[in-house]
């Protein structure tokens, strides 16, 4: 018995390891594709302004987002495994295709086809490790997936910055980094024999599809209560300062504390770490305060709108500005564990999935939005604006949070 015991760990570990380092790559690729629109060379190489390479960010993420919706249903029926796969080997050919660039609709074109391969990766992802993973294992699962996805972010600024961009150039290391995602493809491939076909799940739910069909008014009623359109606000609040700060930081930094590129890049990696490590330690607190998961989240946002508002300002010494970062990063990312449980909380019974799918698309209508916004205030000389501009946006959620509780959980009207 102990013997199966230990075989069914490891064999989950795999899988959740496999698709952990399967989303950290995607989040690794969107920030490579952002940090590599904000370089100062790439201005100079297609003579476009902040504006204009912001746009091309905006195609991935409106493409991105709206792959979602179908890549959904792709999954049952070809399978995850098929359309993951699909995911890190478009990814990473659009990401290479930047690289290749020699015009700027080129590089339209090479985003258009990364946010392809980008829409995949949460559907694929979850079925997986919902069909894979022991039940008592799932939420360390999900815990691991966010955890690497969040060091794929931060270890995108540094190693193009600061590691490849001064030895190669950016179109080397960037057609270098695409060429990850068709290589772990093949290396998925030949490891999938440890994930177990969603399919077979879906197949008994599949048969209630009359009366899933009878209830879809009702679950439109839903997804339009207030309370569920806060919990879209909130997440696209919290992307818009994630992609700006990962679009603009560098050059902000530069712009307030006169900081190269180099040291721009270290400064948001170390926000980005730290974040990695508040959604570690958050995932602890948020067992503490089972009921008050919207104080957890209004205070750590609220105290990332400070931190923020204290580098937007100056006041740090430039060698010293990683760890204002590092401290918005830690403040902002202890709210993800509480965040979700938010939306839980939020969600009436049997719409979970419906509710859960609408409430993230926030995250890619505010990433849509975001590189152009940022660019605006970078291209009319404001840096600064860009880093009050998240400040302002931290403090925003926390209203939208501590609304979600006073209005409560919406009702599921019974199908007619």
């Amino acid at each position: 018995m102990s013997i199966a015991v230990g075989s069914d760990l490891r064999r989950d570990v795999r899988v959740m390891s496999l698709i952990g380092v399967a989303h950290g790559l995607s989040h690794f690729y969107q920030t490579v594709l952002l940090v590599t629109l904000g370089l100062a060379a790439l201005r100079d190489t297609f003579g476009v302004n902040f504006v204009a390479l912001s746009a091309v960010a905006t195609v991935f993420y409106v493409i991105s987002g709206f792959g979602q919706f179908a890549a959904g249903f792709i999954v049952d029926r070809v399978g995850a495994r098929n359309v993951l796969l699909f995911g890190l080997t478009t990814a990473g050919l659009g990401i290479a295709g930047v690289g290749f660039a020699e015009s700027y609709w080129q590089l339209i074109v090479a985003a258009a086809i990364a946010g392809c391969g980008n829409a995949v990766f949460h559907p694929a992802d979850y079925a997986i490790l919902n069909a894979s993973v022991h039940g008592s294992r799932l939420g360390r699962s999900y815990s691991l997936h966010s955890l690497l996805g969040t060091l794929g972010w931060a270890a995108a600024p540094a190693m193009i910055v600061s590691v490849l961009q001064p030895q190669v150039g950016w179109r080397v290391a960037v057609i270098a980094l695409g060429s990850i995602g068709p290589l772990l493809a093949l290396m998925l491939a030949s490891q999938s024999t440890y994930f177990n076909d969603h399919r077979r799940m879906t197949q008994q739910a599949s048969r209630g599809e009359a009366s899933l069909r009878a209830r879809a008014r009702s679950v439109a009623s839903v997804l339009f209560q207030t309370s569920i359109l806060l919990c879209f606000g909130y997440f696209a609040l919290l992307s818009i300062t994630i992609v700006g700060l990962q679009a603009a930081a560098i050059p902000s930094l530069h712009g307030v504390y006169g900081l190269p590129e180099q040291a721009g890049s270290f400064a948001l990696s170390s926000m980005l770490v730290a974040s990695a490590i508040g959604v570690g330690v958050g995932g602890f607190v948020a067992d503490k305060v089972s009921g008050r998961h919207d104080v957890v989240a209004s205070l750590g946002m609220l105290l990332a709108g400070c931190f923020m508002a204290t580098v937007a300002s100056g006041v740090w010494a430039p060698h010293m500005v990683w760890l204002g970062l590092g401290l918005v990063g830690f403040s902002s990312g202890m709210t993800t564990p509480s965040r979700d449980m938010i939306v839980r909380a939020a969600t009436p019974p049997g719409a979970s999935g419906k509710v859960f799918g609408f409430v993230y698309s926030g995250l890619d209508a505010g990433s849509a939005l975001s590189p152009v916004l940022f660019a605006l205030l970078l291209n009319n000389g404001l840096p600064a604006g860009v880093l009050y501009l998240v400040a302002a946006l931290y403090v925003l959620s926390v209203v939208t949070v501590l609304n979600i509780r006073r209005i409560g959980r919406p009702t599921l009207a019974p199908a007619q």
